[in-house]
C-alpha cells in the first residue's frame, strides 16, 4: 500500500512539473513578444490567459498541455481524498 501511495506522489509531482514548465514556455513567448508582455504575464496570472488568447497560433499547445497538467491536478487530488476517505 505504500508503493501505491509512493507512485501516486511522483505522479502528483511529475503532473506539477509539466504544468510549471508550459506555465514557464507561455513567459518565454510573452518576453519573445514585448517586454511589457512578458513583465505582465509573469507577475498578474490573469494576463496568461489574456494573453494566451491573443496569441493562440504561438501559445496554443503550452496552453493545451499546461490545461490537460491543471485538471489531471486536480483529479488527482480528488483521487487522493477519496482514498484517503475510504481507508481512513
Amino acid at each position: 500500500m505504500e508503493a501505491i501511495a509512493n507512485i501516486w506522489t511522483i505522479l502528483i509531482v511529475l503532473t506539477a512539473l509539466v504544468f510549471t514548465i508550459t506555465y514557464f514556455w507561455i513567459v518565454v513567448q510573452a518576453f519573445k513578444e514585448h517586454l511589457l508582455w512578458g513583465m505582465a504575464v509573469l507577475l498578474v496570472p490573469v494576463v496568461y490567459l489574456v494573453f494566451s488568447i491573443l496569441n493562440w497560433k504561438h501559445s496554443r499547445r503550452p496552453f493545451l498541455i499546461g490545461l490537460a497538467a491543471g485538471m489531471a491536478i486536480v483529479i488527482e487530488l480528488l483521487i487522493t481524498k477519496l482514498f484517503q476517505a475510504i481507508v481512513g
